[in-house]
């Protein structure tokens, strides 16, 4: 695995920053779709 590792070239720093906004952005996501789901399930339960 350490020989393979070489030959992957390290992300810089603004790929890395990229990747993460792009994670927490999908996590917003997944976030603002529970509340809609969990709204959803307290109205049928009302």
């Amino acid at each position: 695995m350490e020989a393979f590792r070489k030959f992957i070239r390290p992300k810089s720093m603004k790929e890395k920053l990229e990747i993460g906004k792009q994670k927490s952005r999908k996590m917003e996501i997944q976030k603002k779709n529970l509340t809609v789901v969990t709204n959803k399930k307290y109205d049928i339960a009302i």
